[in-house]
């Protein structure tokens, strides 16, 4: 490896390349702790939340609250946001453009400084503080949940047909969110699961913490059905589980 000694001429265009990323917006970001309810919070309400806060969640994504993008605050594989790493978070692939599919939001990018800053904020940690958090959910998590949300999503037919038939009360149980075994059947099941979940009693009027039925789950995965049948066997977040799978 050899040096050399910059002459001063190299030596003033160093200096200013120096200076002016001392000086840039991005480098005070960087070097300044991001604030959520200053920074971000605005940011995603403008730009995010109509298509993904209370009224509506499409893919199941919502980011007005804590508990929603950053699940048991571990960062669970899938998980709206990851602490500490951008790159494996579903909010910043969209949004930067860096994952397959249209960039986000589809009425135009956020602007570099904004993407920016979203992404220092995220490999900062991803503080976001309690007085900010959004509504906590009420619904009290039935542990009878997880074992038919597994069988429905694991597609294990004789084990969802035993759970029906020794514990027809597992069909009003609720998971994280308000979840109820028929909501997922929509969201990751099949025909035959949904119509043995109304055949038990299971009804389909109920609602969970987002507002959501059982309908809006079964008519957005038929929507996207073609794609979804190989999504739903990978191990990502399940928001209805709080955990990753």
């Amino acid at each position: 490896m050899s040096i050399r000694v910059l002459g001063n001429g190299a030596r003033y265009v160093a200096i200013a390349i120096a200076a002016f990323a001392v000086c840039s917006p991005f480098a005070d970001r960087a070097a300044t702790a991001i604030d959520f309810a200053k920074d971000i919070q605005p940011i995603l309400r403008e730009r995010c939340v109509e298509c993904h806060g209370p009224a509506q969640q499409m893919n199941g994504l919502r980011l007005d609250r804590r508990r929603d993008v950053l699940p048991n605050r571990v960062g669970a594989n899938g998980a709206p946001v990851v602490p500490g790493n951008s790159a494996a978070s579903r909010v910043y692939q969209r949004i930067s453009g860096t994952r397959a599919g249209r960039q986000m939001p589809p009425t135009g990018p956020l602007s570099a400084e904004q993407i920016n800053i979203i992404k220092a904020w995220i490999d900062g940690g991803a503080e976001w503080p309690d007085d900010v958090a959004g509504p906590k959910s009420t619904t009290t998590v039935n542990v009878g949940f997880t074992p038919i949300a597994n069988a429905i999503r694991d597609s294990d037919r004789r084990r969802f047909a035993k759970l029906l038939r020794t514990r027809p009360g597992i069909v009003s149980a609720r998971g994280n969110s308000g979840w109820t075994a028929l909501m997922y059947a929509g969201a990751y099941g099949r025909a035959g699961d949904v119509r043995a979940l109304l055949s038990k009693g299971a009804d389909p009027n109920l609602q969970n913490d987002n507002g959501a039925t059982a309908l809006m789950y079964a008519v957005d995965d038929w929507r996207r059905r073609g794609h979804f049948s190989t999504a739903r066997q990978s191990r990502t977040f399940d928001p209805a589980m709080g955990e990753p799978r």
